[in-house]
């Protein structure tokens, strides 16, 4: 769907501010697993990366010259602190990547990263989902979203 589809459809998303910056960008796979359509391809044609993954926490896995779901999380967190620093109050719209989505959720609704994996996976957003979270200044609150 289109921004305006999305719009039209749901009155939350027609009144939100649009917030663009290139740090909503999914999760930067890396530079050798990036030639791949799907990292699992890359891990089975290289043991070496797949034993190197196997070693670390779910959550600190980087494939080489990528980032790991932690750095994503800490990334989307910095932009959300930005966004708040510049007191964007009413509805903000962001549309992005399910790694982002669920980084920029368990920001606002302050998961503990230990469950941040399982929310990941567990209630997993669809890609080039939409969210809608209200500002006042001073607190966040979850508006609505399109799954």
């Amino acid at each position: 769907a289109t921004l305006e589809q999305l719009r039209a459809l749901c009155p939350d998303f027609a009144r939100a501010t649009v917030v663009l910056d290139d740090r909503l960008i999914e999760r930067q796979r890396g530079h050798e697993a990036a030639v791949f359509a799907n990292l699992q391809v890359y891990l089975v044609l290289n043991p070496h990366e797949l034993a190197r993954k196997k070693q670390c926490p779910p959550l600190h896995y980087a494939p080489p010259g990528g980032e790991s779901l932690r750095d994503v999380r800490v990334r989307a967190g910095l932009l959300l602190q930005e966004i708040l620093a510049e007191s964007h109050c009413g509805d903000n719209l962001v549309i992005t990547h399910h790694g982002v989505i669920s980084s920029l959720r368990s920001q606002l609704e302050k998961w503990p990263e230990s469950d941040f994996l399982t929310k990941l996976i567990g209630d997993k957003p669809p890609n080039c989902g939409a969210v809608v979270y209200n500002s006042d200044g001073n607190t966040v609150s979850f508006v609505s979203c399109s799954w």
